[in-house]
């Protein structure tokens, strides 16, 4: 995972948006992180640091080095590599449920009373990845989107005998999108050693409405540049291992503000270390496990304490058939701001071979809730704050 402009925007947010930034979680600033979301990696709980696919080298540039293989299996012996290409879409979908606890006449709590309920859809096309092969060496190109910032906000806000008396809006659009370059060589059919390059470029536009007619808005335009290393190792056909790390972005200051706003914001993010470990077990059901942990070392920004946090995935992959794969996995995954609030991830999707191409679709719900506590800046309310994430997935790829 490649935290990109994540700090960047928070500052933005701060700066430009003050007082406009009450109804919008803290942490949201950060986006929601796609990391590598194609249909096959999203179906496995989000693994990526050592699946084979026209897609794997965006997450490690070692994968740059791997043959074009169905279902994840490990290049077999003697099996030459060949040319693959691959496109993806996606349909993010958020929804948040704010509560506050309700009490009788003797200050009993009775149960939690829903305040706002909101839903927001943010569809993304990508990953777009070619991947060639040079003799012992294989090059990737690649688009991928890395964070979308959509998010929407609205409450209603009443008196004792529920009479209207203002409304308070937010909206949060734009997405970061990575165009990188990978380079690997693969050392003795044994060990894939790889390098990336990348250009981060993206936008975030903030509309915020208090009292039905003032309204904020606020453009930021970003932009980085950034590194990647990467290590696979593949010792036969049943265990692959890989290792990538992407150091902290060499940034472009390039914050742009449109509509009045002459603020800048300074380019932060965490450097980050995956280690992936995949099993291939054969059998009548050929199964895959698939483990990873990925760890993002944040460093404190001024205006808030970021933590160094670290996610665990899991999946597996059955073959029920030759041309069918089912998959499933699970993921928990804390927030930056505090470890302790977390997301559960479940998710599950299917692979297809077919003779013009592979198919695979994926889907993963996130579930986490916390407390007024995390909103931007802090509320005086006994509130909850319940969100849910839904997103959906179909690639499609072909070797040559």
């Amino acid at each position: 995972m490649k935290f990109v402009v994540s700090g960047a925007l928070l500052i933005a947010a701060l700066a430009f948006g003050g007082s406009d930034t009450t109804n919008l979680p803290a942490d949201w600033q950060f986006g929601r992180s796609l990391e590598l979301p194609d249909a096959k990696s999203l179906a496995l709980g989000g693994v990526s640091a050592a699946i084979g696919s026209p897609f794997g080298f965006l997450a490690n540039p070692a994968l740059a080095a791997t043959r074009y293989d169905r279902f994840n299996a490990p290049a077999l012996s003697g099996a030459e590599l060949r040319p693959s290409v691959g496109l993806t879409g996606n349909l993010g979908t958020s929804t948040e449920q704010r509560t506050r606890m309700t009490y009788d006449s003797y200050n009993n709590a009775v149960g939690e009373l829903a305040i706002a309920d909101n839903t927001a859809f943010s569809p993304t096309a990508g990953p777009i990845a070619v991947q060639l092969p040079l003799g012992a060496f294989g090059v990737g190109l690649g688009v991928r989107p890395a964070r979308d910032y959509t998010y929407h906000f609205r409450q209603e806000i009443r008196d004792d005998f529920y009479q209207l008396l203002r409304v308070s809006e937010q909206d949060v659009s734009g997405q970061v999108n990575q165009a990188g370059a990978a380079i690997a060589y693969d050392l003795a059919g044994l060990i894939g050693l790889g390098a990336e390059f990348n250009y981060s470029f993206g936008e975030r536009d903030l509309d915020s409405t208090k009292n039905d007619s003032l309204s904020t808005i606020h453009h930021t335009r970003l932009s980085g540049l950034g590194l990647g290393a990467g290590l696979l190792f593949h010792p036969g056909n049943a265990v692959r291992i890989g290792l990538s790390y992407t150091p902290r972005i060499a940034a472009l200051s390039n914050a742009l503000t449109k509509k009045g706003d002459s603020s800048a914001a300074a380019f932060d993010d965490p450097s980050r270390i995956i280690l992936g470990f995949n099993y291939f077990a054969a059998g009548p059901v050929p199964t895959g496990i698939y483990l990873q942990a990925g760890c993002a070392a944040w460093r404190e920004l001024d205006t808030l304490m970021l933590n160094s946090i670290i996610d665990l995935r899991a999946g597996v992959e059955h073959q029920l058939l030759s041309n069918i794969a089912l998959r499933y996995g699970f993921g928990l995954l804390p927030s930056p701001l505090d470890p302790t609030t977390q997301s559960g991830l479940v998710s599950l999707g299917v692979g297809l071979e077919t003779d013009l191409a592979h198919i695979d679709v994926g889907g993963s719900m996130q579930r986490r809730m916390f407390t007024n506590g995390r909103l931007l800046p802090n509320q005086a309310l006994d509130m909850r704050v319940y969100q849910t994430g839904w997103q959906m997935a179909i690639s499609i790829s072909r070797g040559f």
